[in-house]
């Protein structure tokens, strides 16, 4: 397997990660820090 492959596949999941919506996991992390007030990064 070429080397480059590698980071073209993260290319591709970085370009995908924008138009992926979020999982149930990181909204009920995401809602749950802004209910409680904690920093949400």
């Amino acid at each position: 397997m070429p080397p480059f492959v590698g980071v073209e596949r993260h290319f591709r999941d970085a370009q995908a990660a924008t138009v992926i919506a979020p999982t149930t996991d990181v909204l009920y992390d995401f809602i749950g820090k802004a209910v409680c007030g904690l920093p949400l990064s």
